[in-house]
């Protein structure tokens, strides 16, 4: 496994997080995103709230490496 998994039926898509790479603020922060993107596709927002949110998810991930670069994961 490299960290996560990803496997799909006909009505689910699953994805599997290793414990020992990922905590659970990592998926709580996952979870948000996922979150605020399927909210987002409810409601038509401009072009302005995208790039806010990809500075946003650009953040997290940068927070993210940095932590399992010191970690030694990564």
């Amino acid at each position: 496994m490299n960290g996560f998994s990803v496997s799909s039926t006909k009505e689910t898509l699953n994805i599997a997080f290793d414990r020992n790479i990922f905590n659970d603020d990592f998926l709580s922060e996952i979870l948000d995103i996922i979150e605020v993107n399927y909210l987002s596709k409810l409601v038509d927002f401009d072009e302005s709230i995208l790039n806010t949110a990809n500075e946003i998810k650009s953040n997290i991930w940068q927070k993210e490496k940095m932590r399992l670069q010191k970690q030694g994961i990564i």
